[in-house]
């Protein structure tokens, strides 16, 4: 299973009877065609299901499987452990502001994107960050 894969999975908490795509994509920071690509792995391996929502028929439901409820089940603890050791040496202070700073880049870069994009084709940005440590006028390099 790709990393993707594991981490749509593991992402669907068995309390939720279940979510959408758009909601999947929206949640992993993805596009809906990236999730639905993955959603047809995991339905091949038996882990998701998917059926067409009875309130609006041009939306899908995905539901996890008890065969995906067991394997998260059985990977919690070792999830926890990895995770406990990973970030072990964070303070709980440190953690949420790692938290935060991981939201707020999650956050801009869909804006990133397009202006790589924008790049590649040749355009120019318009307007440059003012909050940005990084592109203020000073050099970053100095020469010898």
């Amino acid at each position: 299973m790709t990393a993707s894969a594991q981490k749509i999975t593991i992402e669907e908490e068995p309390f939720i009877p279940y979510v959408t795509v758009k909601e999947t994509a929206a949640q992993l920071n993805v596009s809906g065609a990236f999730v639905t690509g993955e959603v047809k792995k995991l339905i091949g391996r038996g882990l998701l299901e998917k059926r067409a929502d009875p309130e609006d028929r041009r939306k899908v439901r995905l539901t996890v499987t008890a065969m995906a409820d067991d394997g998260i089940a059985r990977l919690s603890h070792d999830l926890r452990s990895v995770n406990d050791a990973f970030f072990g040496v964070l303070s709980a202070h440190d953690f949420q502001a790692l938290v935060a700073i991981i939201a707020g880049l999650a956050k801009s870069s869909g804006a990133a994107m397009e202006q790589l994009a924008d790049w590649e084709a040749g355009i120019q940005p318009t307007t440059q960050s003012k909050n940005s440590p990084l592109f203020s006028s000073a050099p970053l390099l100095k020469s010898a």
